[in-house]
């Protein structure tokens, strides 16, 4: 009986150890979830302190719309804001609607504390924008995280208030 070569009997042992080190990697990991747009503090979030509500809104709806969002639905607890999509987006989302791909961010306001909001946003890029009959609103990945968080970041420094513990 002939075996094959040294290197090549270390050569399946090691894509053998890849494959089960890939597979104990998933079988950890299965009990994790991804982010979803109902569940928006696990995308980007801060918590404003000391100010009022009607405060921390309208600081918002100012950030939002002075980086070209524009306000979609001013709510008491959720706002929406949008701004057409960008050449990237285009390029990944777009499509070939006649009515275009926008960004959307959906804004919660909640209570955090006795004098303290927590401000969350989930971000979504949306086919068709404006045709609720066949528009179509993806959610945005982790790599878009980054800039909807400096925008929250942003807001908080609109009202003057410092990071807090966990932020």
């Amino acid at each position: 009986m002939s075996f094959p070569p040294l290197a090549a009997r270390r050569g399946v042992a090691w894509t053998a150890a890849c494959c089960g080190l890939l597979l104990v990697a998933g079988m950890a990991g299965g009990g994790c979830t991804t982010a979803r747009p109902s569940d928006p503090k696990r995308f980007a979030c801060v918590t404003i302190a000391d100010h009022t509500a009607a405060e921390v809104r309208e600081a918002t709806r100012a950030v939002f719309e002075r980086h070209g969002y524009r306000t979609v639905l001013p709510g008491e607890t959720v706002m929406v804001f949008e701004k057409p999509a960008g050449t990237g987006d285009l390029l990944l989302h777009g499509g070939w609607s006649k009515r275009g791909t926008a960004l959307r961010a959906k804004v919660w306001l909640s209570v955090a504390g006795p004098t303290s909001y927590s401000l969350a946003v989930q971000a979504f890029v949306v086919r068709d924008a404006g045709d609720p009959a066949i528009e179509d609103e993806r959610a945005l990945g982790w790599t878009r995280r980054g800039a909807f968080q400096a925008l929250l970041e942003e807001v908080r420094e609109e009202l003057g208030v410092t990071a807090g513990v966990g932020d």
